[in-house]
């Protein structure tokens, strides 16, 4: 197993964590639900990332879940870290918003994946 392919799944968690890291600046107001639109896209690509580094071929369910539950505690760690960072504060909905995106991102790839190795 090449460490190698892990290099992007570093890359982006380090800039999710960095810019999670940052004390929130005001903004014009955006309409409801925009933030959790940013955190689904973030964690898409970190799903997407995670099991491609974690299964380069044909992924197997538990690869998958595994890869999900890593995701999630990463993401309850990244929102717990946000109670210490000033204008920033822990909010349940963005760790779901986190784990609806790594479902997404993890889902597709795999569905795309499988539906290769199958030859549709």
């Amino acid at each position: 197993m090449s460490g190698a392919r892990w290099i992007p799944v570093a890359l982006w968690a380090g800039f999710i964590l960095t810019a999670t890291s940052l004390p929130a600046v005001p903004a014009p107001a955006a309409p409801p639900g925009t933030d959790k639109l940013a955190h689904v896209a973030m964690y898409a690509i970190l799903g997407v990332l995670a099991l491609r580094a974690a299964r380069p071929t044909a992924p197997v369910p538990r690869t998958v879940m595994v890869t999900l539950a890593a995701i999630a505690m990463f993401a309850a760690v990244d929102e717990w870290h946000q109670r210490f960072i000033p204008t920033r504060s822990a909010d349940p909905t963005d760790w779901l918003a986190d784990v609806a995106g790594a479902t997404l991102g993890i889902g597709s790839l795999a569905a795309l994946k499988l539906r290769r190795v199958k030859g549709t």
